[in-house]
């Protein structure tokens, strides 16, 4: 029986996400145990920043994977080209306004962070670097290449993980760590970028390409289809990437260096309850859409099973969490950050709640509904705010952590529950 090609090119993206998943959190723990806590802390913050920075990156992608798949399947090989090559351009010119702008708030961002300034003017070149990547990566994924695809978000972090290690080997610490984030952006995008071009190239030579002419692509087009990515889904990953990173930012703002590097080992820590979630998201939920698709009604069984799975795997990590704290730190980060210790349990449960709410919200993504939307937005305004008036302690943060994450959780259950008994 003939394999369908959305499963097999399903099962490289998933490999390979998660071999990056794996790298990354491996850069988490390698990075806590050769810095102090001080320039652990600094070094999350700035990962985060580049987190944050990359959301316009995402918008691009998305925007570039859709519209290189209608010129994969017309065959349009010459207007693919002209395409990259385009937003190549638009991607130095937004990306060297972007570092000007970066460089400008350098004096802003070191003083609120409280960290020198050399990192954030190296972190300044992450705008046309981030930019590039995702432009790389869009095309790669809109022309079905999902092995090149796989390969260029596990180079990324490869090169991130090897430089960050020989770049503070040799004592530049964070500035260093920044620099190997930014050149394995761009080795990733050096990468997709021949993978792009050999494939164009072979393609246009062989004469399968449809003898059109290419495209004429100009900012007016370029600016024209951004609404049409500015749906749910952009909206939904946006607050999701805000709800599970802007603790650290803020954290780092108003504790001293040392205790925001303890909190920041100890949300990496507890964050293994989300991202086991996020595993068993990734493999379920992708078949609610084709349900939705179908008008079909096991969409609603795959969410109550990914609940059910994602309930006894973090409830089992979160239990051990309270169990023996103090072995998980030592075996992950080592005894520097034993302090943190004594929250870890209850980390543990605010991301549980956590990562059941993700399940609704990835469930509702992918059955194209917008209503999450709004108490998602509200969920993660009382974050902030919580974290911003509330942080004199680790244990204080915790606590805030569990109340939003708690909220999360019974809202986006409250949206299924009532749109489930609006359809009945």
């Amino acid at each position: 029986m003939q394999k369908s090609p959305f499963l097999i090119g399903g099962s490289i993206i998933l490999t390979g996400s998660l071999l990056t998943s794996v790298l990354n959190y491996v850069f988490n723990l390698v990075m806590g145990r050769m810095l102090s806590p001080s320039d652990y802390g600094a070094v999350v913050s700035l990962v985060t920043l580049t987190m944050l920075a990359g959301v316009p990156g995402s918008a691009l992608t998305l925007m570039l994977a859709k519209r290189t798949a209608v010129l994969k399947a017309r065959a349009d090989y010459a207007s693919a080209a002209q395409l990259f090559r385009f937003v190549q351009r638009i991607s130095w010119i937004a990306g060297i306004i972007g570092t000007a702008v970066l460089l400008a708030l350098t004096p802003f961002f070191a003083r609120f962070f409280h960290t020198e300034p050399l990192p954030f003017i190296i972190f300044s070149l992450i705008a046309p670097v981030t930019l590039l990547a995702a432009s790389g990566g869009g095309i790669l994924q809109g022309n079905g290449q999902f092995v090149h695809l796989s390969a260029f978000r596990f180079l990324s972090t490869a090169g991130k993980l090897a430089l960050s290690i020989a770049l503070v080997w040799i004592g530049l610490s964070v500035s260093g760590v920044i620099a190997a984030v930014i050149i394995g952006s761009l080795l990733s995008y050096m990468y997709a970028r021949w993978a792009l071009m050999s494939k164009i190239t072979r393609t246009l030579g062989s004469g399968i390409a449809t003898q059109v002419d290419a495209a004429d692509y100009s900012w007016r087009t370029f600016i024209g289809a951004i609404p049409q990515i500015l749906g749910p889904i952009f909206y939904a990953t946006v607050l999701i990437t805000i709800f599970t990173s802007i603790d650290v930012i803020i954290v780092k703002h108003f504790l001293e260096a040392h205790a925001a590097g303890e909190y920041s080992a100890l949300a990496i820590i507890g964050r293994i309850v989300t991202y086991s979630g996020l595993a068993i998201v990734t493999v379920l939920l992708p078949e609610a859409s084709a349900a939705h698709a179908k008008r079909a009604g096991s969409g609603a069984r795959l969410l109550e099973q990914s609940l059910l799975l994602v309930l006894v795997t973090g409830a089992a990590i979160a239990a051990l969490f309270f169990i023996a704290p103090q072995l998980v730190i030592t075996l992950l980060f080592g005894a520097t950050y034993q302090s943190v210790a004594p929250y870890l349990g209850l980390f543990g449960l605010a991301m549980l709640f956590g990562s059941l709410s993700f399940v609704f919200v990835h469930y509702y993504m992918a059955t194209q509904a917008k209503y999450f939307l709004y108490p998602f937005g509200a969920a993660t305004m009382v974050l902030i705010i919580g974290l911003w008036l509330y942080h004199s302690s680790i244990q204080q943060i915790a606590f805030v952590q569990l109340v939003a994450n708690g909220l999360l959780l019974i809202t986006m259950g409250s949206v299924y529950f009532i749109e489930r008994k609006r359809c009945l």
